[in-house]
């Protein structure tokens, strides 16, 4: 087949959850597959995905991210999407310029299947009769923002993201019901959409690891130290670890004074830094987490919020680390408290499984063992390939054959954006 592949911004370097994932469906995709990619990018993001896979990759338009997305523009977007009907996410994402590209690049080509990755490429509209349309969702966007506005402890931050929720769930729904067929990671996202579309098919396609690049590493590992991972300016991160320091961390600390916490992550808010201790070490962006986490004792995933699934505790995991986490941090993954995880949802219980697998050797050893074996045996990304070439089957036997042209929405003048 030939697929044309809409990213909402480049895989390459993949040094995010998202782009993670975008950069190893690539992978799988190219295996057996033609692919055209167009995204959000520089030019040079565009040269670094051709390098990175070359073959069967047949294109990479790239288009200028709008403002919007960045900085204060991205604040001074929020503050008008107050009086807007479209949601703030919805107007910082939309660009005329995108669509034109697209239009473009369905011009000069007869694609098999058009794969939207994340609802914000899904705002734009493709006309192509009988070739199947699907959106592959890292995560519920709606569900995540609601999950937002009711831990928000500041009373503006929740009206705004309770406002924000309503016009996602519509948004998002109008782009959910154009599919053939929607991608998930997780059942739980699975049921969300069931609740909405009970009749489109959806996949489970659940986030993988490299257990190659993830592997268990040599040296020394600092006694009573946590490691947390991930961008620290995606609101759900920054908000488990304010309340691990807060709420957590001092109940750890009454029983092993001297633990430490590693916090490795881009574009940490002031509010951590704040709040931050001597025994808290903020490192900002890193390029390669890996020493990080071999040099720790003990993974934490202290969220309270998100949607989808986390890369870092297969991460953590791969890397035979045992990982303490709530449930909102391993949703979507097989783990079994107690067998491949600690699980634990208040604080006291948190701080208590901490310092139990502090000094619980045998417990320690037991959570290494089983999560390396759960990653190897569920999450490599080939068989996460596996799950995406059965739902491609599945997806193409269903549909008639396609005809021999596709027509981009401007045509139609149909975006809703």
């Amino acid at each position: 087949m030939h697929i044309l592949n809409l990213l909402p911004y480049s895989p390459c370097p993949p040094h995010f959850g998202g782009a993670l994932r975008i950069f190893h469906l690539l992978r799988e995709m190219l295996r057996l597959h033609d692919v055209t990619v167009v995204m959000y990018g520089t030019p040079h993001e565009g040269e670094l995905v051709r390098k990175a896979f070359g073959g069967r990759l047949k294109g990479v338009h790239t288009v200028e991210k709008p403002l919007r997305l960045t900085g204060l523009h991205k604040r001074l977007a929020q503050i008008h999407s107050l009086v807007q009907d479209r949601s703030a996410t919805t107007h910082a994402f939309y660009s005329d310029a995108m669509q034109q590209t697209i239009d473009r690049a369905v011009s000069a080509t007869n694609f098999d299947l058009v794969q939207f990755e994340t609802h914000h490429t899904g705002l734009y509209r493709i006309d192509c009769p009988g070739v199947p349309h699907i959106i592959d969702l890292q995560n519920v966007e709606y569900d995540n923002v609601r999950r937002m506005a009711r831990a928000s402890a500041s009373p503006l931050r929740r009206a705004f993201y309770n406002r924000e929720y309503r016009k996602l769930h519509r948004e998002e729904t109008d782009v959910f019901g154009a599919q053939d067929a929607i991608l998930v990671t997780s059942a739980r996202d699975k049921s969300l959409i069931d609740a909405d579309f009970p009749l489109i098919p959806k996949f489970v396609v659940p986030n993988g690891v490299d257990t190659s690049y993830f592997r268990p590493q040599a040296g020394p590992t600092e006694p009573h130290s946590l490691v947390f991972t991930g961008a620290m300016n995606y609101f759900p991160n920054a908000d488990g670890m304010m309340y691990f320091l807060r709420e957590v961390f001092p109940l750890i600390q009454k029983e092993i004074p001297d633990t430490r916490v590693y916090i490795v992550g881009g574009g940490p808010p002031k509010q951590l830094m704040a709040i931050a201790t001597e025994n808290v070490e903020v490192t900002g962006y890193v390029e390669d987490v890996r020493p990080h986490v071999r040099k720790a004792a003990i993974c934490i995933v202290p969220l309270r919020m998100g949607g989808g699934t986390r890369l870092k505790v297969l991460e953590a995991m791969a890397m035979e680390k045992p990982v303490v986490t709530t449930s909102v941090g391993c949703e979507g993954i097989q783990v079994v408290d107690r067998e491949t995880a600690l699980i634990a949802d208040d604080p006291e219980l948190f701080a208590a499984s901490v310092v139990e697998l502090m000094r619980n050797q045998d417990l320690y050893r037991k959570l290494v063992k089983n999560g390396r074996e759960l990653v190897r045996a569920l999450y490599e990304w080939s068989d996460v390939g596996y799950k995406l070439g059965e739902a491609y089957d599945r997806i193409m036997d269903s549909r008639h054959p396609r005809s021999p042209a596709c027509k981009s929405a401007t045509t139609r003048g149909a975006t809703n954006a």
